[in-house]
């Protein structure tokens, strides 16, 4: 069966990726929409580094590397209450000097990080730059790192037949194949995962007939507490429908992993 390319969105609000360049994978990788960010974990935006010819892959790197810290960074919009670094930079002899200010969401200063890179900023300096940074967050001891998220997959509702215990047991072996924790029980799960399919009436003429399929993951705490959700939806034929589901959710399983993961890196557990 030729499998459907699912757009993927993640929450409510952003636009659709369109046909994928290739199968599944969403265009805006590692990029957060801010109705994902609780306000008690808004996290710190890294914005592109004014000066520098590549100043938006630098702050892409400096976000990874703050995540490797511990910290909640990303780049993009963030929220109203995510902290910022914002930075310039000049060219010296043998590299750049680099000026970053660390500033919370309310605009108030928190500190000053000042470092010369060499051009190409390598992985060690990047992480030198990252732990800098981390001390004007954290000046009193080393950035409090959560514990890794332990999953329990919820119900699955609006799929025909056996197809939810189909994409159940497909998002659990895509869950594990991207080094995701699956607690023995949902008693134990720091995360549980809903799923709800709709899957609309069939348009156009046999043998071409197509149904568009909605399929909205939904993340919850341990407490139940919404933190998110991840939607992917496209046009499938209906005759795959009617004989192939259980492909059909390994496919969307595939693709729903990455949104799904970026969602848990950002989310803290509930409090026990």
């Amino acid at each position: 069966m030729r499998r459907a390319a699912f757009s993927i969105l993640l929450a409510a609000g952003l636009t659709g990726c369109g046909e994928l360049p290739r199968p599944f994978q969403p265009e805006a990788k590692g990029k957060t929409n801010p109705l994902l960010m609780p306000a008690d974990r808004a996290g710190i935006v890294v914005e592109a580094v004014a000066g520098l010819p590549n100043g938006a892959a630098f702050a892409e790197q400096l976000a990874e590397s703050l995540r490797a810290e511990g910290i909640i960074a990303m780049t993009g919009r963030g929220n109203a209450q995510s902290m910022r670094v914002r930075g310039e930079a000049s060219a010296v002899s043998g590299g750049w000097d680099v000026h970053l200010a660390v500033n919370d969401g309310k605009s108030n200063a928190l500190g000053i990080v000042v470092r010369t890179l060499p051009p190409d900023a390598p992985i060690f300096e990047m992480a030198a730059l990252a732990r800098a940074v981390a001390l004007v967050l954290y000046p009193d001891g080393p950035v409090p790192i959560a514990p890794k998220p332990s999953i329990a997959i919820g119900d699955v509702t609006g799929v025909p037949g056996e197809g939810g215990r189909a994409l159940a047991r497909a998002l659990e072996f895509n869950l594990k194949r991207a080094d995701v924790k699956l607690a023995d029980t949902p008693a134990q799960a720091t995360h549980i995962i809903n799923a709800l399919v709709t899957i609309a009436p069939a348009k156009g003429t046999p043998p071409h007939e197509t149904r568009n399929v909605d399929v909205r993951w939904m993340v919850l705490r341990a407490d139940r507490q919404e933190i998110g959700q991840v939607r992917q939806t496209n046009d499938v034929p209906s005759r795959d429908l009617d004989r192939n589901w259980s492909e059909i959710a390994y496919a969307v399983a595939d693709a729903a992993v990455e949104g799904l993961t970026n969602l848990l890196s950002r989310a803290p557990p509930a409090a026990r």
